[in-house]
């Protein structure tokens, strides 16, 4: 029985060799790749989605707070509408920084580049609702907000301006003036620092907008002055000669 169950088994499998396992390990990292720009493709068209559904924004459209039989007029359909809705009753037009780290981590994602989502997800949100309290305070122009430029957040720190007033302690400084000034810096810094844009980054995005003015057409002046250069003329040259 022995012997017979020893003829009886099969030799293991080898292992591909050559050029098939060239072949094999090249369409493996294909694959991979491919799945990875996917996924960067997709966390860029979120951003994209979530800063069209925001500045396609419609009080009319059915939302949270409305209810209504009319044709949703956001580019994002009924569930860009309930979004942008929810935004920007909390956080006002500085929602839109929201969609700056989903970007970049399409970004990141794209190059093989490590990106630290943890501190996204707390420094972005918190940069921007202090910008949206300076808004509140300033107060900014709405500009179609549902609750004013900084949403709910503005309204709140508008309200706490309000109740306290302008001081003499402060030589007469507009107490708005002042917690915008405290407050816009260090937003805007979080919102940078925390969706993970850096110098290079900066420094990529002046390099392609110099590439782009690079590809669009000269002047006409500019390349007939560089085409026809300027020459004496014979009668100067025979009179430098005599």
């Amino acid at each position: 029985m022995a012997t017979r169950a020893s003829v009886s088994a099969k030799p293991p499998a080898r292992a591909p060799t050559g050029r098939i396992a060239v072949a094999m390990a090249a369409v493996a990292a294909a694959l991979r790749r491919f799945a990875v720009l996917l996924v960067a493709a997709a966390l860029i068209g979120l951003a994209v989605a979530l800063a069209l559904a925001l500045f396609s924004y419609s009080p009319l459209d059915a939302s949270f707070n409305t209810v209504t039989s009319r044709t949703t007029s956001n580019w994002l359909g009924p569930v860009g509408a309930h979004v942008a809705d929810l935004l920007l009753q909390m956080l006002g037009w500085p929602a839109l920084a929201l969609a700056l780290p989903i970007g970049v981590a399409g970004v990141r994602v794209a190059q093989g580049q490590p990106f630290l989502t943890r501190r996204a997800l707390w420094a972005v949100p918190l940069g921007a609702a202090l910008v949206a309290a300076a808004g509140g305070a300033i107060p900014l122009p709405a500009l179609g907000a549902p609750a004013g430029f900084g949403g709910l957040v503005g309204v709140i720190a508008g309200n706490a301006v309000m109740a306290l007033g302008d001081t003499e302690a402060l030589a007469n400084v507009p107490l708005a003036l002042i917690m915008a000034a405290l407050l816009i810096p260090p937003g805007l810094g979080l919102i940078v620092w925390g969706a993970g844009v850096g110098l290079a980054d900066i420094t990529g995005l002046a390099g392609l907008g110099t590439a782009i003015a690079g590809l669009l057409p000269r002047r006409s002046s500019d390349t007939e002055d560089e085409a026809l250069p300027v020459r004496p003329a014979r009668a100067e040259r025979r009179g430098a000669c005599a």
